[in-house]
């Protein structure tokens, strides 16, 4: 998707909030919010328990909203308990500042919005840090051998 690397200095120029990292985070975030269901023709019963009903709602097109809860879901998935602290060297502290990044990408090629698409989608879906703290949760299973006395 970044391969127009003209473009893609000159997004690197007009923000410097966010580096190539950031862009390539959100581009993955698109990917996993389509595997998720937001491709046309997805099996919606394919998805995991929790977020089928809200991704398979908008089946060929990623709302802000949506957009959101996959970033956040996929930071999740790829960085663990270190998840906020990659957000935030990315740039990405809040809601918000997805959508400053998706609305860069919109600008310069990279990704197309629909006619129903704002900016203010993005703006304040919910506290990105709880948000991460809820979706990470310590994954462990006791070892009976280890447990019996």
């Amino acid at each position: 998707m970044m391969e127009d690397y003209e473009a893609l200095t000159e997004i690197l120029k007009s923000d410097r909030r966010f580096s190539i990292e950031t862009y390539r985070f959100m581009e993955e975030a698109l990917r996993y919010a389509n595997e998720l269901g937001m491709a046309a023709g997805s099996d919606s019963e394919e998805l995991p328990d929790g977020v089928r009903e809200r991704y398979a709602r908008n089946a060929g097109h990623v709302t802000g909203q949506d957009l959101c809860y996959a970033a956040a879901e996929y930071a999740v998935r790829e960085y663990g308990l270190m998840a906020r602290q990659v957000l935030s060297q990315l740039g990405i502290r809040k809601t918000g500042d997805l959508g400053d990044v998706v609305y860069n990408m919109i600008r310069y090629g990279f990704i197309f919005q629909s006619d129903d698409d704002t900016r203010e989608d993005f703006d304040n879906v919910f506290d990105l840090g709880a948000e991460l703290d809820r979706l990470f949760q310590f994954q462990y299973k006791i070892d009976s051998h280890k447990n019996a006395r």
